[in-house]
Formats: C-alpha cells, sequence, structure tokens
C-alpha cells in the first residue's frame, strides 16, 4: 500500500507540477495576447504621426515654394526700382542754380523742399522736368531711392 500511495502521491505531484507548469504558459499566453493586441493600436498611432509628419512636410513645402516666389518677386521689383531711378536720374538733369532765373522768382524757388536748406546761386541742383521744382542732386536720388 506504501507504493500505491506512493505513486499516488507522485501522480498528484506530477499533476499539480504540470497543472503549474500549464498555469505559468497560461499567464505568458496572456501577456503576448495583451502585447498584441496593445501592438495595433501602437502601430495604428504611428501610423497616424507619420501621416501628420508627411502633410506638415508637404505644406512646409509649399510655404517654402511661395516664400521662393516671393523673393523672386521682390528681386524682380528692386531690379525695375533701380532702373526707374536711373531713368529718372537721366531725366533729371543737373543746372546751376541761379536766382535771376524766371522759374525761380516766379514759384519762389530758393531752397530743397526735401532737406529745407536754401540754395546758393551756382549751386548744383536737379531739375523735374515738367514741373520744374529743384532739388540738391543728393537729396533727389535719396529721396527716389528711399523704400
Amino acid at each position: 500500500m506504501a507504493t500505491t500511495a506512493t505513486k499516488v502521491e507522485n501522480t498528484i505531484e506530477a499533476k499539480l507540477r504540470a497543472l503549474y507548469d500549464l498555469q505559468k504558459i497560461d499567464s505568458q499566453i496572456d501577456k503576448i495576447k495583451q502585447v498584441r493586441g496593445e501592438l495595433p493600436l501602437e502601430v495604428q498611432d504611428l501610423e497616424d504621426e507619420l501621416e501628420g509628419l508627411r502633410t506638415r512636410l508637404v505644406k512646409l513645402k509649399e510655404e517654402v515654394k511661395e516664400m521662393d516666389k516671393n523673393i523672386s518677386d521682390r528681386k524682380n521689383a528692386k531690379e525695375e526700382s533701380k532702373a526707374l531711378i536711373k531713368k529718372y536720374e537721366d531725366l533729371i538733369k543737373i543746372v546751376k542754380f541761379n536766382r535771376e532765373d524766371r522759374v525761380v522768382n516766379e514759384f519762389n524757388l530758393t531752397d530743397c523742399v526735401i532737406c529745407m536748406d536754401k540754395f546758393e546761386n551756382g549751386d548744383n541742383v536737379r531739375q523735374l522736368p515738367s514741373c520744374r521744382h529743384i532739388f540738391h542732386p543728393d537729396c533727389i536720388i535719396k529721396w527716389l531711392k528711399a523704400p
């Protein structure tokens, strides 16, 4: 009987060990299922983040393209302005100021309306062709170049 009792004890012990091992395996399977269940959510979050970054990249590229266009437009405008300044410089001839000039006396043109300094006889001045206003050469050029 002692042998049967030890056999029964061994089998009970073996069964308990096997049950314990199965519970450990089952716990590990549960952990794997839990990780596997969370993994698609993490993958989805990463895919959403990646899509957001792609969208942001597209918008940034569009902004860069727009800024490049603005830079180009401003460079063109700057060149056009330089050409106009050159044109006006050529149109506005330098003459000698003379208090006895009929236009000077008629319109009382005795000082530069830009810097407000008085003209002296013999000063170099630039005279606008249409209205005949006069300015110091440096004053009118600075004024034309001002933004």
